[in-house]
């Protein structure tokens, strides 16, 4: 995959459903130059895709694989995941997203994945007007952009969190995330100290999908943290759409998004392969994007 296929792939996944015009291309500027993200073209034009990216030391997330409609049944999307794809992630653990049903029934008998105690759920909602950026909830310290944290305490926090710690490429990342157009970041600190207890960012949907947003990651030490920023995320977005993934394991997201009128679009497997990452925490109360870094 080259940047002049992002297009091409980032369209294929905007006509399912919510995605971000930022999300594969701040990815694939993050990563040195190799392997795991591809494309299958076929008399030069892109029919098919699939990433397959390391997040930590032994653990890689794969997404966005699609074969487009015309070219389906013929083989290509095989090839592509079990020549290419399977070859780069060798014996180390992937974590992937599986549709539930057909696809997560042949992860599980043909290719040996195992489900995890959890579904990653995605839901949605307008926001209301009563909606506000008071932070209240958050009783001992205050939600502040993410400009006026130094960049180290958040990757520090970051790595709490995160699957992995001290991934390079996951502060590389973040220096892009939190700063993208149309965008915002904010950060749980503690009142006195100024520990970080949490943080939250936004980004804009492709314009097919105008006034909407992806919320991801929302990392924070508890359900009042969390409440906190996503009140913050959300102010600055009234009467327009917001979408997030979770775990729904995580019942104090459930109730978060129970209180803030979310609707359910669609749960998906998470399905291991070569071991369990373990990667559950009650930390994570919105993971970082499903399209690229299920995390």
């Amino acid at each position: 995959m080259t940047p002049t296929d992002f297009h091409v792939v980032v369209e294929w996944y905007g006509d399912m459903g919510s995605t971000s015009r930022y999300d594969l291309a701040t990815t694939f500027a993050s990563f040195p130059p190799g392997r795991g993200f591809y494309i299958g073209e076929l008399d030069g034009e892109v029919i098919a895709s699939a990433i397959r990216i390391p997040w930590s030391e032994r653990v890689y997330y794969g997404s966005l694989y699609y074969v487009a409609e015309s070219h389906r049944g013929r083989g290509f999307g095989t090839r592509l995941r079990d020549q290419v794809a399977r070859e780069h992630v060798g014996e180390n653990m992937l974590a992937v997203d599986a549709v539930l049903g057909k696809v997560a029934d042949i992860n599980r008998t043909k290719f040996g994945y195992v489900a995890a105690s959890f579904l990653t759920r995605r839901m949605q909602a307008v926001v209301r007007d009563d909606v506000t950026a008071d932070t209240a909830v958050y009783k001992d310290g205050d939600i502040v952009p993410a400009a006026e944290v130094a960049f180290d305490r958040l990757l520090a926090y970051d790595d709490v969190c995160f699957i992995g710690r001290g991934n390079p490429v996951r502060g590389e990342f973040l220096r892009r995330w939190i700063r993208l157009p149309g965008g915002a970041a904010y950060v749980a600190v503690e009142d006195g100290g100024g520990r970080v207890t949490g943080y939250g960012c936004r980004r804009p949907c492709i314009d097919k999908q105008p006034r909407t947003h992806l919320i991801g990651p929302l990392y924070a030490d508890s359900p009042d943290i969390a409440e906190a920023l996503l009140r913050r995320l959300c102010a600055d977005v009234i009467g327009q759409t917001v979408v997030l993934q979770f775990w729904t394991k995580n019942d104090a997201m459930l109730a978060l998004t129970e209180k803030f009128a979310f609707e359910k679009v669609f749960d998906v497997s998470r399905m291991h392969v070569n071991g369990d990452p373990g990667e559950y925490k009650d930390t994570v109360f919105a993971l970082t994007s499903i399209d690229v870094c299920g995390f």
